[in-house]
């Protein structure tokens, strides 16, 4: 015997009931945020021109007016809106306490000291799992960004972040619930009662294809930046799907139900049909499209620049989201200019945000909407493609 905890083990221990905790020093694989994010910060660095004076930041025609990085209300209507004017090559990774929130906490969540998930549906025997069982299967997941399906413009599209994950992957623990053949569908739900209606439709569950799971890399989260996940991030456990958004990863898990092809749309699923791509509302869970992120890019802020006395703007932005990296990303100033591609741009990873910017001298003053483009005709790019991300911005000044 080699003395080896292998993962089977690990699963044996987990279907009867080991207890054990997971520290962020304990998860194989993991890698503090502040080591990743000196690593990103090496390779996204932006050229900036010599002797170049930077003078102000322009703001957008439409701005979040409230506070930044802050929580604000409670329950559904509980937020955190990202700052993303402030990303830079040194704050790519999202500390907790900025990471944005669509709905906090709620207020009947009552104590989670014994958390458990229970297993019901098509499986050979109803169960519970228990969070502590559970922990000891928690490994480092990487790098990954959430953004909400409902992320708006006047919100200046902060419900988007970015930050190191830990979790069990969602295949490991699936395993444990021994669906029987007949379950072709998996319910995953989360603790969703609220003082108050708010601003959404309480009932927090997705019905999923287990394949599309594996194939996304989904894991139930249970760390953030080394860190267990804040109360308003889905203590002590939610689900992560890598490249979806957020809407379909259900905060604090607290039950998982087998189902087939009959299964009905969950309420959450009819709430978010439009945002997540489909097509009017299916009545049939099967008859949803998976909920991705298509490649997608926007301006963050516009910086005013003095080269030797001459004005010039930089625009710093972001590309997230798609499938698959590509070599090319187009800007246009208002609907009649030309496209040219950006600058400086390389696309580094579809897992989180790649950070870009391009000099604009506008030929005069006045308002000017930016639009970027992603010339791979191969790529999927609905919101982009529709003007979703566009961001209009007065100039004084040129």
């Amino acid at each position: 015997m080699s003395g080896l905890i292998t993962r089977r083990d690990l699963l044996s221990t987990a279907m009867r009931g080991g207890v054990g905790m997971a520290t962020a020093a304990a998860i194989p694989g993991w890698l503090p945020a502040r080591e990743l994010g000196s690593g990103e910060r090496s390779r996204n660095r932006l050229s900036i021109q010599a002797g170049a004076e930077q003078l102000r930041i322009v703001p957008f025609d439409v701005e979040w007016t409230e506070a930044f990085n802050k929580p604000i209300d409670q329950g559904l209507n509980g937020r955190v809106i990202h700052k993303l004017a402030a990303l830079t090559s040194d704050t790519l990774i999202t500390p907790n306490e900025h990471f944005f929130v669509r709905t906090a906490k709620p207020a009947l969540l009552g104590p989670t000291d014994n958390w458990k998930i229970t297993v019901s549906g098509l499986v050979d025997e109803p169960t519970d799992l228990t969070l502590n069982s559970l922990l000891p299967l928690t490994e480092s997941q990487g790098v990954h960004l959430l953004e909400c399906s409902g992320n708006p413009r006047r919100r200046s599209f902060g419900l988007m972040s970015a930050c190191e994950w830990g979790g069990i992957p969602a295949v490991d623990l699936l395993e444990l619930t021994r669906p029987l053949s007949s379950a072709t569908r998996v319910l995953i739900g989360g603790f969703d009662k609220h003082t108050s209606r708010g601003g959404g439709v309480p009932g927090a569950s997705w019905v999923f294809d287990p394949g599309d799971l594996e194939a996304a890399g989904a894991f139930f989260a249970t760390h953030m930046n080394g860190e267990r996940l804040p109360d308003d991030h889905g203590y002590p456990i939610r689900l992560f799907i890598p490249g979806w958004y957020g809407c379909a990863a259900a905060k604090w898990v607290d039950r998982i139900e087998w189902v087939n092809d009959l299964a009905p749309a969950t309420t959450q699923m009819k709430e978010y049909a439009s945002r997540t791509g489909n097509d009017g509302i299916p009545e049939l869970a099967g008859e949803y499209v998976r909920g991705e992120m298509d490649l997608a890019a926007m301006p963050v802020r516009v910086e005013k620049w003095s080269d030797g006395g001459q004005p010039y703007y930089r625009v710093v932005g972001i590309a997230w989201g798609g499938k698959r990296t590509v070599s090319r990303l187009e800007i246009r100033f208002n609907v009649d200019a030309p496209w040219v591609p950006i600058d400086d741009f390389e696309h580094r990873s579809v897992a989180t945000w790649n950070i870009w910017s391009h000099t604009w001298r506008p030929p005069e003053a006045g308002s000017y909407t930016i639009r970027l483009r992603f010339p791979d005709s191969t790529v999927p790019t609905r919101r982009i493609d529709r003007g979703y991300y566009d961001r209009t911005v007065t100039i004084s000044d040129a």
